[in-house]
């Protein structure tokens, strides 16, 4: 009867295997729409959140060198579980020159 109410109620145990559930398959349809076109764009950054809740993995990534997707690949890429925060990362890659670093998203004029 508790296992019952708890998946009909979204309580502890089934809410947050639905909550996880959604996150990966959500991130796994993004993730399987953007690779071949993340293949194809050289060199990226790996680009954090301003703000506080940056994690230390994700912070340090943030000062490498660009690197190409399949070397990103290789080290762990956002949200997929490599890093400190998990599948809870908000960092994203963006391809070398679409932004300066600590600015806001901004496509340089060339």
């Amino acid at each position: 009867e508790l296992l019952l109410r708890d998946l009909f109620e979204g309580g502890q145990l089934f809410g947050d295997f639905r909550k996880n559930i959604k996150a990966t398959q959500r991130n796994g349809i993004e993730n399987f729409a953007r690779i071949p076109l993340m293949e194809e764009k050289g060199l990226m950054d790996w680009v954090g959140v301003g703000d506080n809740k940056i994690c230390e993995d994700c912070s340090s990534r943030t000062k490498m060198t660009p690197r190409t997707f399949q070397e990103w690949s290789a080290i762990g890429l956002p949200g997929e579980g490599a890093t400190v925060c998990g599948k809870n990362c908000r960092c994203i890659l963006v391809p070398v020159d679409t932004l300066e670093k600590g600015k806001a998203i901004i496509r340089r004029k060339k």
